[in-house]
């Protein structure tokens, strides 16, 4: 059976894609970073000092000496990069994150149908006699402690997973991974 996932996992399609866009977001992070341009100082002197006078002194308020250089508008390269490199990683989250979360609910739906099972053949057999109210207390707090912790593992998820729309596509294709 874990072999037959773990080839599945790996012929997904939709994976692929994410780990092909991680790593193009890489090359292009990089490529970005390699090409660059060199920020210039503002000015029509081009930062050089003007003829007899000390580098950072200004002979007048028109001067560009010393000058702070020009802002550079970003790239779309620039921009793209970053955006890229958190849209696999944040696809693969919640792919894996929704299909743990779908294979916890069955098995936690498997082994609750077992223990009502139980209960009923105990009970059937007058080998065991449970008190509804005490369970139905016990479950109670047990969905109010969950309720309260839930918020913050939402919150801690959620501040972890970068692309909030790439995780949300990526736990659509999770849960339904069969």
């Amino acid at each position: 059976q874990q072999p037959n996932v773990v080839r599945r996992l790996r012929q997904s399609r939709s994976l692929w894609l994410a780990f092909v866009l991680s790593i193009a977001g890489v090359a292009v992070w990089a490529y970005a970073a390699a090409t660059a341009p060199k920020p210039m100082p503002a000015g029509p002197q081009g930062g050089s000092a003007a003829a007899g006078l000390v580098a950072g002194f200004a002979s007048g308020p028109d001067s560009s000496v010393g000058a702070a250089p020009a802002p550079v508008e970003p790239r779309l390269v620039d921009r793209i990069a970053p955006a890229l490199v958190r849209l696999g990683p944040s696809f693969m989250a919640g792919f894996f994150l929704a299909w743990a979360v779908r294979k916890s609910i069955k098995m936690i739906v498997l082994a609750a149908g077992a223990a009502a099972l139980l209960f009923v053949v105990l009970r059937q057999v007058h080998l065991a006699e449970v008190d509804w109210s005490t369970v139905e207390s016990h479950v109670s707090e047990g969905l109010e402690w969950t309720k309260a912790h839930a918020d913050e593992w939402s919150g801690t998820v959620k501040s972890y997973i970068p692309s909030g729309g790439a995780a949300a596509i990526g736990m659509f294709f999770g849960a339904r991974f069969r």
